[in-house]
């Protein structure tokens, strides 16, 4: 009978940690914080959450530098958590390196006028968030619902500036040594047209096989005026390797 009354209070436990992680998503949504990534652990009765975010709007970070007290997200991480949830969170705008932002800066300030028209915001995030790519510390699906809502602010006839920029962004991200292969594909009604096209982009190298090789995919959907647009997202990280050392 103890062993009954202990799996159901695990099972509760596990699924009200569940549902807080559903509430998560949609309060960070609502503040405008980007997730990178959550990782989830139940270990007697208890749910350990770890969730490394990126601050997209710079006034939440002024108010929680300036105010004693914690901001709005972190109050209500306190009072919603329970008992049984433990919450970590994992500041990914500490980790950007100045040198990458200032090389994403340099070759990609040109696209400010074409393509980030009036979304200064945008531009900013863009270099961030790159940056935190090239160093493999973001997820390929936060890094492809930036380009997703990039693709979606565009005019039609912009379609082939984009094309441009985007093959740009994959070969600059390939000279460092973290990635090793990239791979774009979308699908839609590109430049107009009346019929779907698909339109691919290749930098560097991509195995089929994930035995040998750690690749990583995404894929999202982009709701325009011009229709539904597909967008996939391969990447393939390059591992270092440790020698191995033989005691004598």
């Amino acid at each position: 009978m103890k062993n009954l009354k202990v799996l159901s209070l695990n099972r509760k436990s596990f699924i009200s940690g569940q549902f807080f992680i559903l509430v998560l998503k949609t309060a960070c949504a609502k503040k405008n914080l980007l997730v990178s990534q959550i990782k989830s652990h139940f270990n007697r009765a208890i749910f350990f959450i770890t969730i490394s975010l990126f601050f997209r709007n710079r006034k939440l970070k002024v108010r929680i530098k300036k105010s004693k007290k914690p901001g709005n997200f972190l109050a209500f991480l306190r009072t919603n958590s329970g008992k049984n949830n433990l919450v970590i969170l994992q500041n990914l705008n500490k980790s950007i390196k100045i040198r990458f932002v200032a090389l994403f800066l340099k070759t990609f300030k040109r696209f400010k006028k074409f393509i980030f028209t009036r979304r200064v915001d945008l531009f900013a995030d863009f270099i961030n968030l790159s940056s935190l790519f090239a160093q493999a510390a973001l997820k390929v699906s936060a890094y492809l619902f930036l380009l997703k809502q990039i693709f979606s602010n565009i005019l039609k006839k912009q379609h082939t500036q984009f094309f441009l920029f985007l093959n740009l962004v994959l070969k600059k991200l390939i000279q460092f040594k973290l990635i090793k292969g990239l791979k774009f594909i979308i699908a839609g009604k590109l430049k107009g047209k009346p019929r779907t096209n698909t339109l691919k982009m290749l930098a560097g190298k991509i195995s089929c096989q994930t035995i040998l090789n750690k690749i990583d995919f995404s894929k999202i959907h982009a709701y325009t005026r011009y229709g539904v647009f597909g967008l996939k997202l391969w990447i393939n990280l390059n591992e270092r390797k440790t020698k191995i050392k033989f005691s004598p």
